[in-house]
Parts: structure tokens; sequence; C-alpha cells
């Protein structure tokens, strides 16, 4: 029940990809950080992809130009 993990929890972990995230506060507190630090992750994950197809543009056309 959420009420109660509120009222008792002042720390939470969470199993995420075999790795233990730990929050430390109440369930609120979880949920909120949990959110913001799923966002971050996406938001990194989002820059790389497109960091990566920058760079296999850049090979590819220096690749072109040498043949």
């Amino acid at each position: 029940d959420r009420r109660f993990l509120e009222n008792l929890a002042d720390t939470i972990g969470e199993l995420e990809n075999t790795r233990l995230v730990v929050y430390p506060g109440n369930y609120r507190f979880f949920l909120k950080e949990r959110k913001l630090r799923r966002e971050k992750l996406l938001k990194n994950y989002l820059a790389q992809q497109e960091y990566i197809k920058r760079t296999e543009d850049f090979i590819a056309r220096n690749i072109e130009g040498q043949n």
C-alpha cells in the first residue's frame, strides 16, 4: 500500500537491470527521483545516438572521398 510505504520507508531500493538503485527518502520522493533519473538517462541516450550517427556519417563521407 502506498500510504504504508509513504509513512514507513525512509530509503527505497529498486532493482533496475540487475543493479540496485537506492533512493534516500520516502515513497513519494522515490517516484519523483526515479522519473527524473529515467528522463535524464533517456536524454543522454538520445544525445549519444545522435553523436554516433554524426560520427558515422562523417566517417562514411571521408572514406568515400578517399576512394
